[in-house]
């Protein structure tokens, strides 16, 4: 069983990327300190709009391999940190952990991951993540 993890993260109005910055730096680290991790991919906002409060300014899509990494991952000081460092600018978060497209009264551990977690990504959040992930 694979667990994915997606968030969304839009910035109050006028913040500079100055400000957040640090915070998405802490996030670039997370994967070398947390080994157990799968996948972990971060991204800005690029669609071709770009008119702000419109839609999220960045996007994260994390893997692992169970439940209890996923807990592990929510606990872990870089995440903490980088938390810490972003909530003041944030306006709005969203976040979905799923193990499965489909057969959504099977328990996790007992489900087929997607074939393409790319795929998944683009359903859940929309043209402008998935057009973010197909660019990774």
């Amino acid at each position: 069983m694979t667990l994915t993890h997606v968030v969304l993260l839009q910035w109050k109005p006028g913040t500079p990327e100055s400000v957040v910055e640090p915070g998405l730096k802490k996030l670039g680290q997370i994967p070398v300190t947390e080994t157990y991790i799968l996948s972990y991919r971060i991204g800005k906002d690029d669609s071709e709009f770009g008119r702000r409060n419109m839609t999220h300014d960045v996007a994260i899509v994390a893997e692992f391999a169970t439940e209890d990494d996923y807990r592990r991952y929510t606990k872990a000081r870089n995440h903490l940190d980088a938390f810490g460092l972003l909530k003041p600018h944030l306006m709005r978060r969203h976040a979905v952990q799923t193990c499965a497209m489909m057969e959504w009264a099977t328990p996790c551990s007992q489900r087929t991951p997607p074939s393409n977690t790319r795929v998944f990504a683009a359903l859940v959040c929309g043209v402008a993540l998935g057009r973010l992930l197909a660019r990774r």
